[in-house]
């Protein structure tokens, strides 16, 4: 979330309102999880004595593991401009996906059991005219009906 997101606006009109992310508890919980399982597979394997490379072995990838949501925690931003909802994704490659907030007919919120539960995050989608699907789909999104309140008050002003 460290980048400058005037570069993606449409128009000089445009200024950016509110900007998030993925849900921060979603990314600690599913961290503590890895580490729990690979940490306690390395443990087991010390106690088996199947050598020093093998017992390394899961915490290498728990380390892999970790670069990775760290570095998905850090370059997929969402954010609002007084006109438009945007969603960017990627690192050097990104790919941006944005539909003006007039032109959204509907949003809608998905959260299972546990992504409530344990993560506290859910999905926001948001559908335009003349579509079959969702076109903007925010996944893992921190407290979902907080945020869905934040933007209908964010494009009410």
């Amino acid at each position: 979330m460290f980048f400058n997101l005037n570069h993606y606006l449409s128009s000089s009109n445009e200024a950016v309102i509110y900007r998030f992310g993925l849900g921060l508890r979603y990314i600690i919980v599913t961290l503590l999880l890895w580490t729990i399982f690979l940490g306690g597979l390395s443990y087991g394997l010390q106690q088996l004595n199947v050598g020093d490379l093998l017992e390394r072995v899961p915490l290498i990838i728990l380390v892999l593991i970790m670069f990775y949501y760290t570095l998905y925690f850090l370059t997929t931003v969402y954010f609002v401009t007084n006109t438009k909802i945007y969603k960017r994704v990627g690192i050097g490659f990104a790919k941006i996906t944005s539909a003006k907030h007039t032109e959204i007919d509907d949003m809608k919120v998905v959260q299972g059991f546990l992504e409530r539960v344990l993560f506290n995050t859910g999905t926001l989608k948001f559908n335009t005219p003349g579509s079959t699907g969702f076109e903007i789909i925010l996944p893992k999104v921190g407290s979902p009906f907080d945020m869905k309140k934040t933007l209908y008050e964010a494009w009410n002003k």
